[in-house]
């Protein structure tokens, strides 16, 4: 009889299809993924949220308070900070929110998101996010996502193809240039895995 796979979370090269599916089953689990994957996995969320997007992984040491960078083609990008902490029954404090919001401001940037796998934000960290920073005024966003929120982003349905092409060489693959389509098809999804 073969023996389970053991799963591990906590690995930073998690694949996140599968990590997704682990953490939709065992969603407590988000305590111990690990932080660089945790930020994959957040991208990987907003990705299937915000779509058509592009989000930019910006993580790691000296990243100056942004982890990941949102891009829609109408709108200012939406800069994102990603927390992961090991209490999740405890609050997410102000500081984190407070400090993304230095950001905005000396970025000249009106859109950021706190995400974090603490149950709640605290009052603090709260008001904070209704806070108005200089001539933003008017377009100032501050989204605040804990535990429950990531939970409902790792529900999402996924995107149907990470290859937008696909749909335009269906027709050619039908056609006298079916190896023509073959070829670009190899070409724009690379080299095999």
């Amino acid at each position: 009889m073969a023996e389970a796979q053991r799963y591990d979370v906590d690995a930073v090269a998690a694949p996140i299809g599968s990590l997704r599916r682990h953490l939709r089953a065992r969603p407590t689990d988000l305590a111990f993924v690990h932080p660089t994957t945790l930020e994959r996995l957040i991208s990987d969320c907003l990705e299937d949220e915000f779509a058509p997007c592009e989000v930019i992984h910006l993580g790691g040491t000296g990243d100056g308070g942004v982890d990941l960078m949102l891009i829609e083609s109408d709108r200012s990008p939406l800069l994102i900070q990603v927390k992961r902490r090991a209490d999740i029954l405890g609050p997410q404090g102000l500081n984190v929110v407070r400090e993304l919001n230095g950001v905005l401001f000396r970025e000249g940037l009106a859109r950021g998101m706190v995400v974090t796998t603490a149950d709640r934000y605290t009052r603090g960290a709260r008001a904070e996010a209704v806070t108005r920073t200089g001539g933003l005024v008017s377009r100032y966003e501050m989204r605040l996502r804990a535990f429950d929120d990531i939970v409902a982003m790792l529900q999402l349905p996924r995107r149907t193809s990470s290859h937008p092409w696909v749909p335009y060489l269906a027709p050619l693959r039908q056609s006298a240039n079916a190896e023509w389509a073959e070829a670009v098809a190899s070409y724009l999804d690379g080299p095999p895995s």
